[in-house]
């Protein structure tokens, strides 16, 4: 099954890890998204939490907030992966 080979390599993902989700997710439990986090190898990661929204973050009451910690993450990698910012 799919689900057993993402779990059996969860410590296979070491790129910089954003995880974003609203801890009132009707469809998917916080606690799916908490186990991921501790479990990939990632030095860089972050988790953030949204208490207004619901399982469409994209696109919910907080869309802006995912938008603003998206790029700010993206643009934070980037300017850590270079010799000079670029943001």
């Amino acid at each position: 099954m799919l689900i057993q080979h993402v779990r059996q390599h969860f410590s296979d993902i070491s790129a910089p890890s954003l995880f974003i989700h609203a801890v009132d997710d009707e469809s998917v439990h916080v606690r799916n998204a908490e186990f991921a986090f501790q479990r990939i190898s990632s030095r860089e990661k972050q988790f953030i939490y949204l208490g207004d929204s619901y399982h469409m973050v994209t696109a919910d009451n907080e869309r802006e907030t995912v938008h603003a910690q998206t790029l700010r993450f993206i643009k934070t990698q980037v300017n850590a992966s270079l010799d000079a910012p670029a943001f």
